[in-house]
């Protein structure tokens, strides 16, 4: 689905409802004049922190009937219990991600289905050969599902072997 709205005269913005919202513009008011892509937002971020664009109240509105009538993505948080990591390498679904810090390995919205994430996870200190401390997961879930989601199963590992 899509809406419009206008900037000023000869100047408009759409957004079309999918994957996300993205935005497309139309300036005939400058030279340059005509369409380009005006941004993309994740259907999350949306639902936080609104439209972009100057989008109208009544249209957003509109648009978060729409999400709320067809959900296309689930919104989910996965942490590691335990010992907090210094970093994470993980994969989710196929797809490399590195989080700096902290339990929290994944916060966002995933389409409905079966889902995979594994990964290893490093934690400070070392062991008496200099190795760096870590912890391999792997977990299969499912979307939609619990919204929070803690893995507790995890096998040691040592970063360098």
């Amino acid at each position: 689905m899509s809406w419009q709205w206008d900037f000023e005269a000869n100047h408009s913005m759409e957004v079309t409802l999918g994957d996300g919202l993205a935005y497309k513009g139309c300036d005939w008011a400058s030279q340059s004049g005509g369409e380009y892509m005006a941004g993309f937002q994740s259907v999350e971020e949306f639902l936080e922190a609104g439209g972009l664009k100057k989008m109208p109240e009544d249209i957003a509105q509109e648009i978060r009937a729409e999400i709320a009538r067809n959900p296309r993505q689930h919104r989910v948080s996965i942490r590691l219990s335990g010992e907090t990591p210094d970093q994470v390498h993980l994969e989710l679904n196929g797809a490399p991600m590195i989080f700096a810090s902290g339990d929290l390995i994944f916060s966002g919205s995933l389409p409905g289905g079966v889902h995979k994430i594994e990964g290893i996870a490093l934690y400070p200190g070392e062991d008496e050969k200099g190795r760096r401390k870590a912890r391999k997961f792997s977990l299969t879930f499912s979307v939609p599902g619990e919204p929070e989601i803690l893995i507790t199963k995890s096998t040691p590992r040592w970063a360098d072997s």
